[in-house]
Order: C-alpha cells, then structure tokens, then sequence
C-alpha cells in the first residue's frame, strides 16, 4: 500500500506511483515464494485518478465518499504527517489517543 505525499496538484505524485508499480514489476519478477503482486493499492480520493493510470489495482475513497474527517481540536488532515498520518488512531469524537 502506497500512501503519497499530501499535495495540492494530483500530478505531483505520478512519479511515487509510477517508482512504486516499477518496484512492484520487479517483485514480481523475482517469483519469490508466497508473494504476489496482484494487488497494488496507491492513490486516494485527491490522486485515485493518476494512480489508476500508473497501475494502482486498488485505490482508496472514504473522504469521496464520507467527506472529510473530524481530526477535533482544530486539526487537519493535512496536520498529519509521517508515522501519525499511518499509526495515529483517532476516538468516536476525533480526539488523538
């Protein structure tokens, strides 16, 4: 699963996706036992587009489809960034724990 930088121009991430599918060719290539990469899942609702078009099999839509989320105390998705952008864990409210 690849998760792209936060950018305002969609385009700006085609080169993480396109490195990210070459990667994945190469994988592949090796045969190694027990993996496949069928599955290559980049892009989110702000960049599904380009991705798809890079070779993304799989995208990610929620904000599409809920709307933005409710980080509480003022905070953005944007705000995000790094390890707490994949490991933060949000309550009911959108408070941090």
């Amino acid at each position: 699963m690849t998760i792209a930088p936060f950018v305002d121009d969609p385009e700006d991430n085609r080169i993480y996706f396109r490195k990210i599918k070459e990667l994945s060719v190469d994988i592949e290539r090796k045969k190694i036992d027990n993996v496949n990469m069928h599955i290559l899942s980049m892009g989110m609702t702000g960049d599904y587009e380009v991705a798809i078009e890079e070779g993304a099999t799989m995208v990610r839509v929620g904000t599409g489809i809920f709307g933005e989320r409710d980080y509480g105390q003022g905070q953005t998705a944007s705000d995000v960034t790094g390890a707490d952008a994949v490991t933060g864990y949000y309550n009911e409210s959108g408070k941090r724990i």
